[in-house]
Formats: structure tokens, sequence, C-alpha cells
């Protein structure tokens, strides 16, 4: 009877070194005074120690646990703790990074404490891929501040050439110096003046953009009429979609409250989606502006188009700075890749949100949603 209980002592302890030996963990156990009775020959994988080297020792002579963590062993009454972050040094003098877990064990019969059983996972290099990605995010944030300053500071430097590029070449096209005398002069005079207006507007998205990056937009806010900004945008859309055989419609209600945010970025923000929306969309396309009060006191405004659409990778490339969705040396599309990025942060700064809805060949809905806070009824 005494063997076969023996044997199966045996086997449970075979089962359990076979465990320990294929957790990655090591497994320890110490006496009421935390001195080590067991440990798992994991350790000799992580630390290089064979486990009877440690057993014996006070677990106070080999961890050293962070103060923050306030824990100590002496408590009054022990209790279990997890993944407690301390360190140890190996055989070779290395320090390791680890996380204990522990349970107090007590004798089933009188209830006296006889000691701590647990598992140690080393997390050093762990912690050094979390210290690289840390570094390496805290890197490309420092570049692309720097892009965005280098951005900024140029665009800033383009403005007064491009300023006086703009100027004169109006001054000759409106020949108050006399005629010019050949044809083609006006012609070229007139490609100046719009290539530098091009130029001049994508110098001021760049620079609007860095603010927004740089969380220094001041919004000049006040108190407007949503109808009055929507007309005035179809007004400057307007000969560009009749050139593209486009029709525009808007339906914006009568009664729809008056909005309180900074008017010009808002017009801004309409420009932007209904270029958009009739330069990607075919000749007899539609475009429309619908504008209503939703039922959470919220205002939306919805621009949407019959164009050429996109799918979800064509959305988040339209959403990256700069990103192009027709992007060939040949793109039918001119535009800088800013304009949907610049809404995005526009919308943002105002407290509001921006939404885009396209598919291939059907068309795009861009829905931005101002906040019932900006709501004057």
């Amino acid at each position: 009877m005494g063997s076969a209980a023996d044997e199966g002592v045996s086997e449970i302890r075979r089962r359990l070194d076979d465990l320990t030996r294929l957790v990655s963990d090591w497994v320890w156990e110490t006496d009421p005074d935390l001195r080590l009775t067991y440990v798992s020959e994991r350790v000799f994988n992580v630390l290089g120690f064979h486990p009877q080297q440690l057993v014996g020792r006070y677990i106070s002579e080999l961890w050293t646990f962070a103060l923050e963590t306030g824990f100590t062993f002496d408590a009054p009454s022990p209790k279990p703790f997890r993944e407690l972050p301390f360190e140890i040094e190996d055989q070779e003098g290395k320090r390791h990074s680890c996380l204990a877990s522990g349970l107090p064990v007590f004798n089933r019969e009188t209830g006296a404490f006889r000691g701590f059983r647990g598992t140690v996972e080393d997390i050093t290099e762990r912690k050094k891929a979390d210290e690289a990605l840390r570094e390496a995010v805290e890197n490309a944030e420092l570049a692309n501040r720097a892009k965005t300053d280098f951005l900024a500071n140029t665009s800033h430097e383009l403005r007064t050439p491009l300023n006086a590029i703009i100027g004169f070449s109006e001054v000759i096209q409106q020949e108050m110096f006399g005629p010019l005398a050949n044809d083609k002069y006006a012609e070229y005079i007139n490609d100046i003046h719009r290539s530098g207006q091009l130029l001049l507007e994508l110098v001021n998205d760049i620079l609007d953009v860095a603010a927004i990056e740089s969380t220094q937009m001041d919004l000049n806010e006040d108190v407007f009429v949503v109808g009055k900004i929507a007309d005035a945008s179809f007004s400057l859309v307007g000969s560009r979609a009749e050139m593209g055989c486009v029709t525009l419609s808007m339906s914006v209600d009568e009664h729809l409250p008056s909005l309180i945010a900074d008017e010009r970025r808002v017009k801004q923000v309409l420009l932007n989606l209904l270029s958009n929306a009739v330069k990607f969309t075919p000749k007899g396309g539609t475009v429309s502006l619908h504008a209503h009060m939703e039922d959470d006191g919220s205002m939306l405004l919805v621009v949407s188009d019959t164009g050429i659409g996109m799918d979800e990778d064509g959305i988040a490339k339209a959403l990256t700075k700069f990103g192009q969705v027709d992007s060939g040396l040949d793109r039918q599309y001119e535009g800088s890749g800013l304009g949907l990025p610049l809404v995005q942060g526009l919308m943002a700064a105002h407290g509001g949100t921006f939404e885009l809805r396209s598919e291939k060949g059907v068309g795009t809905k861009a829905e931005i949603r101002f906040p019932k806070e900006r709501v004057r009824n």
C-alpha cells in the first residue's frame, strides 16, 4: 500500500518537474522566513544559476523591488501578489527585469504560515523592446515636428516673393503702363498670375496644417448664418462646375440656427469639400450640399457627389497629408493632397467631426458635424 502511495507521489512530482521545465517562467517556494526552499531548473536558462545555488538564500538578498511598488514581505498578514516588478542579477552580474507572482501557503490543520509559492517572468527583452519602440516614436515625433517647422518657415519665406509675383502680374494684366506688344505676352502673364495664386493657396494650406499640428491655430469665433456661407461657397465653385458640366444643388433648412465658429475657417472647410467634389465628378454629374439639425442638437452639413469615388484604401490615402488617390506621373486631377486633412484639422479645432464615405464608381459623401455647444438657437 505504502509503495503504491509512494509511486503516486513520485508520479505527481515527475509531472510537476515536467511542467516547471516546460513553462517559460521559473517556479519558486520559500519557508516562513522567506528563504528559498525550491527553485525550478528554468532559472538556469534565465540567470545561469543552478537551482541549488539559490536554495537557502533569502529573497531580500536576491530581489530588488522598485520603491514605487510599496510592497514588503514583512507585512503582518501575508497576502498574494501578482506581476510585482523587481530586478535581479544573473551569474555574470547582469541585471534582469522581472515580474513576480506569489501566493502565501498555510498549514491546513493549524493555519500557520508556511511560506510563499510562485513564479517569476523575465521581461528584460520585452522591456528593451518597449523602450526602443518608445524611443523610435519620440524620434519620429521630433522628426515630424522638425518637418512641420521647416515647412512653416519655408512657406512664410515664400509668401513675400509670391505676393510680389502676383501683384506685378496683375499690373501687367491690366496694362497699367501701356499695352502689351504681343498677344502671347498676355497669355503668358495670365498663366503666371494663375500659377502664382495656386502656389500661394498651397503655401497657405501648408501654414494652416502646420498651425493645426502645433496646436497654434487661433479661431476668430463669431455668430453667423450657415446659409450665407453656403451661398458664398457655391458662388466660388460655380464657374468650375459650369465648365465641367457638373450640376450644383443646395438644400439648407430655412429655420437652421446660427453657428458660433470661425466664419472664415468654416467657409474654407466647405470650399475644400465642394472643390474636391466638383473636381472628381465627371460631366453630367451632381454635387449637392445639405444642412440640417440632428436630434442631439448638433448641426450636420453634408457634401455629396456622383463622382469617381474611392475604396477604403483611397479614403485612408486621401485623409493623409499630401496623399493623392491618383498619384501617377500622369495624374489627371491636380491638388496638393492637403484639402481633406485640413478639413479634418479645422473641424477638430472646432470640437466637431468629419466623416468621409465613398464607393468607387458611385460617389462620395463628406459629413461635417458641429456640436450642439456651437449652435445658437
